[in-house]
């Protein structure tokens, strides 16, 4: 099974929650890309930039690199050996156009390195920063990664971790061990293959890197971040997902598990057997002004294969529960046909609650992919209305109120492939529509509404 096709699955229904929230911390904005000792690439003319680059594709698909600046380029030839025509016979083989992407990717090893500018991990009162390094095979999905804090003021290395054969990414999880200072989770989603998965969540002292606790788990994948403390012991929690694999029939469960982030131990955990279920923030659905979420959970048609495509037919049915951020109770329950994706939008009806995009995926009998968005009530998963678009994805975000009732009101993006965008403006909470244009990109004045983004710790 290509584990890391599962793996995407997974960060695609968990990220795309994120994907209309972090517009308040922007933890992404001061990403650099970084050589494996930790300092930034530069260029041949020791510029600390990387000049962005754009692919034209010549008649024979062959990449043609081309710099966005007036930079001359100078073509280098090479003798071509043996070895050179067989790679390029083997690609031309197997040419595939859903992962034509792969086809660029060199198979070697080669180290992506991210940092990321986090809160003060030493205690210096100065701003830190948390680097990535993940290196891996395009073709044979083999990974190695590494962890480490460096001092913000002068780049020193406070501390590293490395993960061998690992798949690994890290986060800043607010103060977990009463020190005043910023934490560090680690997230090892899989390490081995097939029989010999492994996986764990692991928090560490963010000024030396110290273990603070530590949730292996074995024939598994973990993924987990970090949410506001539930347990009074004045420490972020941590929503923990195990996937586990039957290495005999393929078949998957699910455990979500809230750990106390000082302690690692559970604070509650539900367990979905056949299924592969997803928590997530979705605003505020009681109007406590406590962040609430969403359980996401898909029924699978027999074994996952590990295919992206394959595995998202495979799901007959969506429940979507849910849960009240204050105590864990379930608030209600929105069942469906086939795979849906609930995202939070803002309050479209004036109770004070958010109200939720549902994205109904269907499939086409030429293998095409559209979607159906239905408006879910916050306060109740009622459908208020719900759109069909044959031949067309659609992608939807809160706008202003553009009819003067005091509701606001919703804008829905019409994708078809590489054609023109159409933008269509409709009444928030009966989905009348208002007005459509071709070629439009609306842009609310508060994008992304980051209000969402409080079910995240303030130290974060």
């Amino acid at each position: 099974m290509r584990l890391a096709s599962f793996y995407l699955i997974i960060c695609s229904l968990l990220l795309a929650s994120f994907a209309a929230e972090d517009g308040q911390y922007g933890l992404w904005d001061d990403v650099q890309q970084l050589d494996s000792s930790g300092q930034p690439i530069a260029d041949s003319y020791g510029q600390d930039i990387v000049e962005p680059f754009e692919r034209e594709l010549d008649s024979f698909d062959s990449a043609i690199i081309k710099p966005f600046n007036d930079t001359t380029v100078e073509s280098r030839e090479e003798e071509t050996t043996y070895l050179d025509y067989q790679n390029q016979t083997s690609l031309e083989d197997n040419y595939n156009p859903l992962y034509d992407t792969y086809s660029q990717i060199p198979n070697v090893q080669e180290t992506t390195s991210l940092v990321l500018s986090v809160s003060d991990l030493d205690g210096d009162n100065a701003a830190d920063l948390l680097v990535m390094n993940i290196s891996g095979q395009a073709e044979t999905e083999d990974f190695n990664s590494s962890i480490s804090a460096l001092r913000g003021a002068d780049g020193s290395t406070l501390w590293q971790k490395d993960y061998p054969g690992s798949l690994v990414y890290a986060m800043t999880a607010g103060d977990l061990n009463g020190d005043g200072r910023t934490d560090v989770m680690v997230n090892q989603v899989l390490a081995g293959q097939e029989l010999s998965l492994s996986s764990s969540v692991s928090v560490f002292d963010g000024s030396n890197g110290d273990e603070i606790w530590s949730r292996p788990q074995s024939m598994a994948l973990t993924v987990a971040y970090p949410v506001k403390d539930s347990d009074g012991d004045d420490a972020p929690d941590i929503v923990v997902h195990t996937f586990h694999i039957d290495g005999m029939n393929g078949s998957l469960s699910t455990r979500i598990a809230r750990v106390s982030g000082a302690s690692g131990m559970n604070i509650d955990e539900k367990e979905f057997i056949g299924a592969l279920a997803v928590e997530y923030p979705a605003g505020n659905l009681t109007a406590d002004a406590e962040p609430d979420s969403i359980i996401a959970i898909y029924q699978l048609n027999g074994i996952m294969s590990g295919e992206l495509e394959d595995d998202l037919m495979n799901i007959t049915a969506t429940t979507l529960e849910a849960i009240d951020g204050k105590g864990g109770a379930e608030l209600w329950e929105q069942s469906f046909a086939g795979p849906v994706a609930a995202i939070p939008l803002t309050d479209l009806t004036g109770d004070g609650k958010d109200e939720l995009a549902a994205y109904l995926i269907r499939y086409g009998e030429d293998a095409s992919i559209t979607n159906d968005l239905a408006l879910l009530q916050g306060s109740d998963g009622a459908v208020l209305w719900q759109k069909s678009f044959p031949g067309f994805m659609a992608i939807a975000m809160p706008g202003e109120d553009q009819t003067g009732d005091g509701l606001r009101d919703m804008i829905i993006y019409k994708v078809e492939g590489s054609e023109e965008m159409e933008t269509l403006a409709v009444k928030g909470d009966d989905g009348r529509q208002l007005w459509n244009r071709t070629g439009m990109i609306y842009i609310p004045s508060d994008l992304w509404g980051q209000e969402l983004l409080s079910f995240l710790p303030a130290s974060l």
